[in-house]
């Protein structure tokens, strides 16, 4: 006995170790995560413990099993890690997703949930799947909302993610989304602050499930096994009530409705009450409905039978009445019109809709009263009438917006077509004024021209007489094309040279000339940095020389002149008749006696004048010119004047930025004896140019047309004597011009000098010579000086 003694002690301690082994393998401990944010599933309480359905159904689970479940908080995106690298062997409220169920193996469903949306009243509401498309939807980052509408693209819907719920719903609040999008049951756990809308999403439901890792059978059965246990007890029955909702519903007993019975009594007489005031108030609606259909019936009879074209706008019910002599104003039949707004806003001329849609809005923000409208409007048979369009508000709600507008028609287009005639007549009459004074000036030149050719014929005139004659008929002749000139530009704006030019010098030169022996003072203002202009400098300043010497013979016992200039960025319909964009303004602006403001609108008319005309008084042509001069330089002139009072003259000139390209250069050098080619149809033209360059001590070659411009120059540079210039005649009636003349020498030598000259004096290539190849121009007529610039610029250096 005593020798069995410590075989028993060792038997004793052996099944000891082998039951500690055994329990230990029976009841391992496993690690679960759990959300911290997603009540009523799991969350942590103010006490920073893990609480919800899912946390008190794993202590049952773990109650039951006799398994240790150690239960950890936290993110998705924090267990995530900690899962893949196996510190975490389960992970509750798993969404079942085809993602999910790739990368986990998941339990059998411990939840069921359907989707839900709050909303702001205001927004149409949300109630299926397809109702998503098109709306803003937010909903929180890393829910299981989230990875379902990330599985269905949002169903449509554009998607915003916050870090909380309540973040989602105070965005839904503030309108910066259509919904906040989550789990039915997890409006419970939230505070509705806001009183937001909620609507159940039945079609989209939400399975949870444990995920454990894969291949990890034991755990997953293990799981399956506690959740059955608790299923079948009821405890996950009683959870789920507590946290979520009762899973079916039972029986109402009478002991659940007893304490309720005293108010419903009250509520259910407070119905009746409330139901008998409304049908008195339905009553009474319906005796006011039937007043105002009786009031609309015979205000649409008075507007029928008014005669007027009349129209009546309900914007509540958004149709418009129209009348049927407004109908039959553009041609239409009380039946062929639809009653809507639309249906008038199509026949508008597409000119004045942007107009007439400012003056409308105006009117209905109440900024002015009452609304006037004047436009265009197509009738049935496609020809466009003018219509003046008058009306007013007549009913606004509580906060001021618009509710009905009534106005009439009035048929303006016999008056525009009167008005415009009355015009005609106005610009013929001008027109007949300026063809008598140009026929006046002219005569008076040639008068000269005759006497003094017949003068200097005389048989007793000495030499001394004939050069005096000679000089006047040159005087003449060369007052004659200035007049010319004036007329060219009156007519299309006459030929200019533009460049992009600072203005502060032309502006100077120019007011200080017309003001020299006057006792006027001048100013001259310019804003700091002017931008640059892209004008002809000497036209510029004979618009500024013809209007400080209106402002100067406005001020005939002295005053003030002051020109000034400014950067102006002008907005579309800033100025009529000018497109948006960049100008610089110059005002020039007397202290004279100032223009009626009958005479205002015809200032700019030919042959108008504020002074009586004769000797000294000019005639009448230096407004109408300049107008003439700055239109055709992209811009315009407005003034402003009224009697007794000063007179300003703002003239805009299109902006630019863009330095002149300068002309081009030449390795040839310029021989002993330069020789020129002539180009011109015209025999006497071609005869006098060719004298005039010989006297200059050049040799001269002379062609007729392009083509035989060209063979005399090709024959030059094979003989090794090329022309140093060449001067071309722009227009040849019948054959090759001075443009194509220019390719066929520039094919020949690219380095050819030419010159471009022409009667025509508004030709392009005349104002911007450079940009065809030529080195200067010439307008006939011109003097010797001209023609000596021109090859002067034209020839190559020494």
């Amino acid at each position: 006995m005593a020798s069995s003694h410590p075989m028993l002690l060792r038997l004793r301690w052996l099944i000891a170790v082998l039951g500690s082994v055994t329990a230990l393998t029976a009841a391992p401990r496993l690690r679960v995560g759990v959300d911290r944010a997603a009540p009523p599933l799991a969350y942590v309480d103010d006490k920073g413990q893990p609480t919800g359905f899912t946390v008190e159904l794993l202590r049952e689970m773990s109650r039951v099993s006799g398994v240790e479940i150690e239960i950890i908080p936290g993110f998705w995106k924090e267990h995530i890690p900690e899962f893949n690298a196996g510190r975490l062997h389960a992970y509750g409220n798993v969404l079942s997703t085809p993602t999910n169920e790739a990368e986990m193996a998941l339990s059998i469903a411990h939840a069921e949930l359907h989707g839900m949306v709050f909303q702001r009243r205001d927004r149409p509401p949300i109630r299926r799947r397809a109702d998503f498309a098109g709306r803003t939807v937010a909903t929180m980052r890393s829910s299981a909302a989230y990875s379902e509408m990330l599985r269905n693209r949002a169903w449509g819907a554009k998607l915003l993610t916050y870090e909380t719920w309540q973040q989602a719903l105070d965005a839904t609040h503030r309108g910066e989304c259509d919904a906040a999008f989550m789990s039915t049951r997890l409006m419970h756990s939230l505070i509705n602050e806001h009183g937001l809308a909620r609507h159940i999403i039945t079609d989209v439901t939400y399975r949870f499930h444990f995920g454990v890792h894969k291949g990890d059978q034991a755990t997953l059965n293990l799981l399956n096994e506690a959740l059955a246990t608790v299923m079948r007890n009821g405890t996950f029955d009683e959870l789920y009530a507590k946290w979520i909702g009762p899973i079916e519903p039972r029986r109402l007993r009478f002991a659940d409705v007893q304490p309720f019975l005293l108010p419903i009594g009250f509520g259910l007489c407070a119905v009746a009450i409330f139901i008998g005031w409304q049908r008195h108030m339905l009553a009474r609606l319906a005796r006011q409905a039937e007043a105002l259909r009786l009031s609309e019936q015979r205000w649409k009879f008075a507007l029928e039978s008014s005669g007027a074209a009349v129209w009546d706008w309900n914007m509540a019910e958004r149709n418009v009445l129209y009348s049927h002599d407004w109908k039959a104003l553009l041609g239409y039949a009380d039946d062929e019109f639809e009653p809507t707004i639309t249906a008038a806003t199509r026949l508008i001329h597409p000119e004045d809709r942007s107009r007439l849609k400012q003056a409308l809005r105006a009117h209905l923000r109440n900024q002015s009263a009452p609304f006037t409208a004047e436009y265009r409007m197509r009738c049935k048979d496609g020809s466009w009438k003018w219509i003046l369009n008058r009306g007013v508000v007549v009913r606004r709600d509580a906060h001021g917006h618009p509710l009905r507008m009534v106005g009439t028609h009035t048929d303006l287009t016999l008056q525009r077509h009167a008005e415009e005639d009355r015009i005609v007549r106005a610009k013929l009459e001008s027109t007949g004024l300026l063809a008598g004074g140009i026929a006046h000036d002219f005569n008076n030149l040639l008068a000269a021209i005759v006497l003094n050719t017949d003068l200097a014929s005389w048989p007793k005139a000495t030499r001394e007489d004939i050069n005096r004659h000679l000089a006047e008929i040159r005087k003449a002749a060369m007052s004659a094309h200035d007049l010319t000139q004036q007329f060219i530009t009156f007519a299309t704006g006459g030929v200019s040279v533009r460049r992009p030019t600072a203005l502060e010098a032309t502006l100077r030169n120019a007011a200080e000339l017309a003001l020299r022996g006057s006792s006027c003072r001048f100013e001259l203002q310019l804003t700091p940095d002017l931008w640059m202009a892209d004008v002809d400098a000497a036209q510029i300043g004979q618009v500024i020389r013809n209007l400080v010497l209106n402002a100067r013979e406005a001020m005939p016992h002295g005053g003030t002149v002051t020109v000034s200039a400014e950067n102006l960025a002008l907005r579309k319909d800033g100025v009529p008749g000018l497109e948006s964009g960049r100008y610089v303004r110059i005002n020039i602006h007397d202290t004279g006696i100032g223009i009626p403001r009958e005479l205002l609108a015809t200032v700019f008319d030919p042959y108008f004048s504020t002074k009586q005309r004769g000797p000294q008084k000019g005639m009448g042509l230096g407004l109408t010119i300049s107008l003439s001069i700055v239109k055709q330089h992209g811009g315009t002139i407005l003034v402003h004047s009224s009697p007794q009072e000063a007179t300003t003259f703002s003239i805009y000139l299109p902006a630019c930025d863009v330095m002149p390209t300068p002309p081009a250069t030449t390795t040839r050098a310029r021989p002993a004896v330069p020789r020129v080619l002539v180009m011109d149809d015209e025999e006497g033209v071609k005869a006098a140019l060719g004298g005039v360059i010989r006297q200059f001590g050049y040799e001269v070659a002379l062609a007729s047309d392009g083509a035989e411009a060209v063979e005399h120059y090709r024959h030059a540079l094979e003989a090794k004597q090329p022309f140093t210039v060449v001067i071309l005649d722009l227009t040849v009636r019948g054959a090759m011009g001075g443009l194509e003349a220019l390719e066929g020498l520039r094919r020949l030598d690219p380095d050819v000098c030419a010159i471009v000259m022409s009667g025509y004096a508004d030709n392009e290539a005349l104002r911007q010579y450079t940009q065809y190849g030529f080195r200067a121009s010439l307008t006939k007529p011109f003097t010797v000086e001209k023609l000596r610039e021109a090859l002067a610029a034209a020839m190559p250096p020494a």
